[in-house]
């Protein structure tokens, strides 16, 4: 009788094991990063910008209080993933979509350049998605929400490589955009394609392996006995 509920409890965690294993190697839905407004540190990136910040797949925006960022014509607001590449992985050709409010002082339609950048773990980098004009607010409109879909072509990253995105503000002199983040009101944020980064670590799949290899050893050890 033991050793059925121990063989029954093997094929469990087997079971148990395999789908983890299965899902930290494919993507199963779209992942969302929220901007938030926590100053990027410990990693190499590059430098030239106004606003560099990190931006959480794991924590929605719970505060009242608003963020914002103003850009002046030629100046780049930046956000990064907060957890590097784990491992070597491919992100599949697909569409990005950014979702962020902003305002303008300008009467004339505006120019925003939203991109999906690659940053190498040395600092370089390279842009994920292409260079295309969002033009489509006015200072008339007050506070806009924004939703912008670009393609993306197919992106390998090495371990310790991360996701960033950059937004550029072309505009004539004199003229600002202000963008809202990190609220209950403006939850600005990336969706990425469906993708598995960045993969969860061994130890979350070293408890159940550990269990599985346990029980093993133990029916070896009982079966020995028994001879």
């Amino acid at each position: 009788m033991h050793k059925r509920r121990a063989i029954l409890v093997l094929v469990l965690l087997g079971i148990c094991t395999i789908t983890t294993i299965a899902e930290a190697k494919s993507g199963t839905a779209n992942v969302t990063w929220y901007f938030k407004d926590t100053n990027v540190s410990g990693f190499s990136h590059p430098s030239g910008h106004i606003f560099d910040k990190f931006m959480n797949r794991t924590e929605v925006p719970t505060g009242t209080a608003d963020y914002t960022v103003t850009l002046g014509p030629g100046e780049r607001a930046w956000w990064y993933a907060n957890e590097a590449a784990e491992c070597d992985l491919t992100i599949p050709c697909g569409e990005w979509t950014f979702h962020f409010w902003a305002e303008t002082n300008s009467n004339d339609s505006e120019r925003i350049y939203p991109r999906v950048v690659k940053v190498y773990e040395n600092g370089s980098i390279d842009y994920i998605t292409s260079k295309r004009r969002y033009q489509g607010i006015k200072s008339a409109e007050g506070i806009k929400e924004i939703n912008y879909n670009v393609s993306g072509s197919q992106t390998s990253f090495k371990q310790g490589d991360r996701i960033a995105v950059e937004i550029l503000f072309s505009a004539d002199e004199g003229e600002w955009l202000k963008i809202f983040y990190n609220s209950t009101t403006y939850k600005s944020k990336l969706i990425s394609p469906q993708d598995h980064y960045p993969i969860p670590e061994f130890p979350t799949l070293a408890l159940p392996l550990a269990i599985v290899l346990g029980i093993v050893f133990f029916l070896f050890r009982r079966k020995r006995e028994k001879k």
